[in-house]
């Protein structure tokens, strides 16, 4: 099963009705993949729910199903969640490690410069 956590309403998947702080969790219950594989029985290989406040797409069975979302979504699938504290602490989130896909692919400069650091950070602790 693949996880895609997304931000836009538009559009989506069928989804189980969910209660307002804590979504879907309490229809996962104490066996989660259990849960899971009945919830795509009855609303279909491509489901919306939501973890919390999270909207998550879930994508089971057939393999060829979660291929072809990566192939039209692999922006959203390659970036990493727009969380607070990172934000803060690391820049607004434009160091290599939280950046989202589209700033590290427009910005051939700066990570190049973070590959030569990691690079050289490597080599000065193999000397030591």
């Amino acid at each position: 099963m693949d996880f895609i956590t997304f931000r836009y309403e538009k559009n989506l998947p069928p989804s189980p009705w969910k209660l307002p702080v804590i979504g879907n969790l309490h229809q996962l219950g104490s066996h989660p993949h259990r849960a899971l594989q009945a919830l795509s029985q009855k609303y279909g290989p491509v489901m919306h729910l939501h973890f919390g406040s999270v909207p998550t797409l879930i994508v089971s069975p057939p393999p060829e199903a979660a291929q072809e979302i990566l192939k039209t979504h692999d922006i959203l699938s390659a970036s990493r969640p727009n969380l607070t504290i990172p934000n803060i602490l690391l820049y607004g989130c434009k160091d290599i490690s939280f950046s989202p896909c589209r700033y590290i692919s427009e910005s051939g400069p700066l990570l190049k410069v973070g590959r030569t650091y990691t690079h050289k950070g490597t080599e000065y602790s193999k000397r030591s």
